[in-house]
């Protein structure tokens, strides 16, 4: 059995990237097998003007002072970044983190916060599909030279993603 840590907003209530990634040091020494950092805007255990740091440069931070943990978000909302640029960003942690990356992403849910920043709140049927073509999109971009695509939401032609990441296949999570 692995047991993995979610660091919420309490765990870096001076709102400091370096309190996570001190803190995830230790989750390291102390066993852990994953580190995750939820990715929002504000953090729906908190409020609207809590501590909520930025998922994935959290996580490449934590990369860099630690050498075994797995790094997770937990859920990247695949929604908030285009498929190509989320590839782009898996690839770069995954080489940060010399294969350490596990790749949570999910369809969204917080609608306020949706709007609060400026992102459309399609339906969940509508979520759902873009995250499927997400997912699609991104495992082309990490696994081949040309990718292509074309989609009900999404197209990309000669997407190169150079360099791609350290492993073969970035390993999925996905909330049901």
């Amino acid at each position: 059995m692995k047991f993995g840590v979610f660091l919420s907003d309490a765990d870096v209530r001076d709102g400091n990237v370096l309190t996570a990634v001190e803190a995830s040091v230790g989750f390291e020494r102390d066993g852990f097998y994953s580190v995750s950092v939820n990715d929002h805007f504000y953090s729906p255990l908190g409020g609207p003007q809590s501590n909520q740091l930025e998922c994935f440069t959290t996580l490449t931070a934590i990369a860099g002072a630690t050498s075994k943990i797995k790094l997770v978000p937990a859920v990247a909302a695949a929604s908030f970044r285009s498929p190509p640029l989320l590839a782009k960003i898996i690839s770069a942690l995954d080489q940060a983190s010399n294969g350490r990356f596990i790749s949570g992403l999910g369809a969204g849910w917080q609608d306020k916060e949706y709007l609060a920043h400026g992102y459309e709140f399609p339906p969940l049927k509508v979520r759902l599909e873009q995250l499927d073509e997400t997912i699609q999109i991104v495992k082309l971009m990490c696994s081949q030279e040309s990718p292509a695509f074309k989609g009900k939401y999404f197209e990309i032609y000669d997407a190169y993603n150079n360099p791609r990441p350290v492993q073969e296949k970035i390993p999925l999570m996905i909330p049901i």
